[in-house]
Parts: C-alpha cells; sequence; structure tokens
C-alpha cells in the first residue's frame, strides 16, 4: 500500500475492489434471494410466445428494429459542456461486436431478449478486469442466471451452454440489462407475466380457429342415427364423413330409411362469438404493453394524424426510455474502462414540436445573449467578438425584410451603436435578468449617457412590472425619450464652440 493510499484510508476513505463486502443489510437480501432467482425455463417459455403468437412477435420486433436503428455516441464533459468524442473505440467496437453479428444484430437481440424477458446480457470478451471487451456477445437469457452471494451481493452468473454444463462467469465478463422487478433484486421482471394468462387463452383461439379450418370451415354438425349400428360400420361411416368434410364434397348414404338419419344444424353459441371477439382485445394489450402506440399505427382504419401520434407515443414510451436505461448502464460499466468522464448516449429520436421550440427560443432570446442561446439550444461554442455578449435585438435589421426598408434598418442599425441605446440596452439586460432570478427591480444603474431623470423614471416603472412583457415594454417606451440626451449632446457641443469664438477674439 502506498503513502498516498495509507493517508487516505486513515481519514476514511476505502478503494473500491471487486471483492468488497456488501453492506450488512444489502447481504442479507442477497442471502434472502439466494435461491429465488427463476430457472432458465420461465425466461425459455416466454421466449416462445414470441414463435408462437403472432402479436407478441410483431410488437416485440417492431420496437427492437426501431431501437437498433438509432446510434450511439460516446461524449466527454469538457466544463458544463458534453463533447463528442469522434470514432471512439467503443463506437468502432459496436461495429462489428464480434465476428458473426453486425452492430444492427446485436443491438436487434439485446432488445428483443429485454422485451421478452424483462433481461438482456452481454459476454464481454477480455483479458482481465479493467481492460476494454475485445468482443461483446448476447447471451440468451434462459441459459444464464446470477449467482447471489451474502458478502459480495453478485458473485458472478452461471452459465449452461445448453449440454447441462455449467459455466461461472465472472461479474466484469457480463452485463446485465433488466426491467425493474418489485419482489427480486437480481432479475427483471417479463411484461409477458402480466398478459401470461391473456396470451395463452390466445394461442387457445388460434388452434380453435385451425381446428374449424381443418374440419372444412364447417360449424360442428349432429348426425343422429335411429337405428344401432356396429361398431366397424360406426368407424367407416365416421371416416366418410370427415374425408368428405375435409375435401368439401357432398356425402351421399343409402338404405337409411324414412327417419334413419337426421343432420342436427349445430350453430355458434353466445361464448364462442365472445371468445372469438375477444381476440381483438387481446392483441390491443398486447400491443399496449409491449408497443404502446403500434395499435393506432396498424390499425387498417387509421387516419395519417392517428398514425403520426402512434409512431410518436412508440418512440417517446417504448423506445427512447429502454435505451436512456441501457446508455446509463453502458456509461457506469463498459465506459469507464476506456477513461474517466466519458457519457454514453443514443440519439434522441422523440419528436418534437419545432413550432414550439421556436416559440420559446424567441422568449429566451429576449432576456439572453446570443452566446447563452447556442449554448441552450444548439450547444456551440460562443462567439469570441462583443456579438456574443449581445442580445438579438441589439445586431440589427432583419434580413428578410424588403428592399425598400434596407435605408430603415440601416438607420436603426446606427442608432443603436449610439452610446444612450448600447446603455438602455445595458439597462434592459440586467433588469431581465434581475426579473428572471425574482430579485428586485429597484437596483441602481448609473450611466453618463442617460439623463438621471429618465433612470429614475424607469426605475419607477420598472417596480410596477409584473410580467417579463411589462420589463421590456417599459424600454421599448423609453428608447423614444433619446431627444434629451441627444440635446444635452447638442447644447454641450454649441457650448464648446461659443467658447472657442470666444477665446478667438
Amino acid at each position: 500500500m502506498g503513502i498516498i493510499e495509507r493517508i487516505l484510508n486513515r481519514n476514511g476513505y476505502i478503494k473500491y475492489s471487486s471483492d468488497m463486502r456488501a453492506p450488512a443489510i444489502i447481504g442479507q437480501m442477497a442471502e434472502h434471494n439466494k435461491f429465488s432467482v427463476p430457472s432458465g425455463t420461465l425466461a425459455q417459455t416466454q421466449s416462445e410466445l414470441y414463435q408462437r403468437l403472432s402479436w407478441v412477435n410483431i410488437a416485440v420486433s417492431m420496437v427492437a428494429r426501431l431501437a437498433a436503428i438509432v446510434q450511439f455516441n460516446v461524449m466527454k464533459w469538457e466544463g458544463e459542456k458534453k463533447v463528442q468524442v469522434e470514432n471512439h473505440d467503443f463506437e468502432i467496437l459496436l461495429r462489428k461486436p464480434n465476428p458473426l453479428q453486425s452492430r444492427f444484430e446485436f443491438f436487434e437481440g439485446t432488445y428483443s431478449n429485454r422485451k421478452l424477458t424483462g433481461n438482456a446480457y452481454w459476454y464481454l470478451n477480455k483479458s482481465s478486469e479493467q481492460s476494454p471487451p475485445a468482443e461483446m456477445w448476447v447471451l440468451s437469457p434462459h441459459r444464464i442466471k446470477p449467482v447471489p452471494d451474502k458478502n459480495m451481493f453478485i458473485k458472478g452468473y452461471v452459465y449452461d451452454p445448453g449440454d447441462g454444463t455449467e459455466i461461472p462467469l465472472e461479474p466484469w465478463e457480463v452485463i446485465h440489462f433488466k426491467e425493474f422487478h418489485p419482489n427480486n433484486p437480481f432479475v427483471g421482471l417479463s411484461p409477458i407475466e402480466a398478459i401470461a394468462t391473456q396470451a395463452i387463452g390466445d394461442m387457445k383461439a388460434v388452434e380453435h380457429n385451425t381446428k374449424f379450418f381443418a374440419d372444412g370451415a364447417q360449424m360442428p354438425k349432429i348426425l343422429a342415427f335411429a337405428d344401432p349400428i356396429e361398431d366397424t360400420q360406426w368407424e367407416q361411416i365416421k371416416n366418410d364423413f370427415k374425408d368428405k368434410g375435409n375435401k368439401r364434397e357432398t356425402m351421399f348414404m343409402r338404405n337409411a330409411g324414412p327417419g334413419g338419419v337426421q343432420l342436427i344444424q349445430n350453430g355458434v353459441t353466445q361464448r364462442d362469438m365472445e371468445f372469438l371477439a375477444g381476440r381483438e382485445f387481446t392483441k390491443e394489450e398486447i400491443y399496449s404493453l409491449l408497443a404502446p402506440g403500434l395499435a393506432s399505427i396498424l390499425d387498417v382504419n387509421a387516419t395519417e394524424a392517428n398514425s403520426k401520434t402512434g409512431e410518436a407515443t412508440l418512440m417517446s414510451k417504448a423506445v427512447y426510455p429502454m435505451q436512456v436505461s441501457m446508455a446509463e448502464k453502458i456509461t457506469a460499466e463498459i465506459l469507464p474502462l476506456y477513461a474517466d468522464g466519458l457519457v454514453g448516449e443514443f440519439e434522441d429520436i422523440r419528436e418534437r414540436d419545432r413550432e414550439l421550440i421556436l416559440k420559446e427560443q424567441e422568449e429566451f432570446s429576449k432576456s439572453h445573449t446570443l452566446n447563452e442561446i447556442r449554448m441552450e439550444y444548439y450547444n456551440d461554442d460562443p462567439i469570441r467578438d462583443e456579438r456574443g455578449d449581445k442580445l438579438p435585438l441589439e445586431l440589427g435589421g432583419n434580413q428578410n425584410q424588403p428592399e425598400e426598408t434596407d435605408t430603415i434598418n440601416i438607420q436603426k442599425s446606427e442608432k443603436s451603436e449610439t452610446p444612450f441605446v448600447k446603455d438602455l440596452c445595458a439597462y434592459k439586460r440586467k433588469a431581465l435578468n434581475y426579473f428572471d432570478k425574482k430579485k428586485s427591480l429597484g437596483f441602481t444603474f448609473k450611466s453618463e449617457n442617460i439623463d438621471k431623470m429618465q433612470i429614475d423614471r424607469i426605475k419607477t416603472k420598472l417596480l410596477n412590472c409584473k410580467t417579463k412583457e411589462d420589463v421590456i415594454a417599459v424600454f421599448e417606451a423609453e428608447g423614444e425619450q433619446q431627444a434629451p440626451a441627444g440635446m444635452k449632446i447638442l447644447v454641450d457641443e454649441l457650448v464648446k464652440l461659443s467658447n472657442a469664438i470666444l477665446e478667438a477674439k
């Protein structure tokens, strides 16, 4: 142990290591849940729904594919600003995480596993605990499970490749993405568990319909025979009737005698009709749970407005939160292996109201400088010259004005450069900042270019302002009062000229 570590340890610092003991209360929780980690059978059953139930397949694959398209970026902090790292080593690894998968396939498998089972696992192939991964592989959730430990909370993971053997894995070899589980801190809760009963019922409905069409798409009928029939002849009649039904052919019988055979039509009961109609409700429930918004997108009667709203809901409620969760996990457990201060982010795919954003920016620009706007809305570097410290309203005319107004704009621009207007704009900026910070607007403002009486008048008006618009209106009104200050300058010049003439005489 070095001298620095000894000094830090005396002051209560403990360096983290993978073999640290967990706090007592956490260790007791791990010990209690040691045998409650579900086996892989549950995850395998949940995954089978992806193969057998079309609506689960549609919902999961839709979310997984939309999420897999989104680009992942590595950022770093520079002061209060996040700057993208170009071609970071982890980004390069994601382009081909292993020899058998592309980036899209790798993420599609990860998102699908998490949606289906509530858990997704990455195996990191690396040489040591502190080294970056050379490869990353997606592990099937039904073949791996965490191993709780009283001392370490998670001792590691056990992986079954399929032959019954158990391969132990270190905690730093596995990245575990999981959904929230209210009763188990070691595994995630699959959304499928909440709709298991409905999903099973829906599969039974599919089997019912399949059997219906396998029997010639005919509702069950009853053939009533008046006379007793020998067993061999009875079996022959049943086989013939079934064969003719499958071939959609008419079956003929002879020598039946009057009243010997009676066909009784058995229609659909009310319960059968409700059972079949319930499939539509089950579909919407599955979509709402796994992919909210998808039902309105795929509805045959959907309008353009419904589809766009559904797509926005799908992106913001299903895809985006899952990606935020995964990005934070990568930031916490993988990126520190490369360097400190790195942050992983998926691109924000949520749809935004551009018109509302522009209106907010317009209001923001009334009380903030150009550099503040660039930082807040565009994450751009500040402008180094004097323009960056000015309000947009101080920068001059509108380029979209007709040509006949160019002279007016030039005059306004020249007027805005006068000492009076410069000080008045500075006074306005300070007043708006005080208003935003809820400070008193009766502060003292000193200026050599604004008459003291006018400053007192502005201060009195500011004390009565209730909104930001009221503050702006005060200075717009006072901007028209530049004449007294201009007259004072003219008088001073005339006095200087008179004195010069008298001295010449």
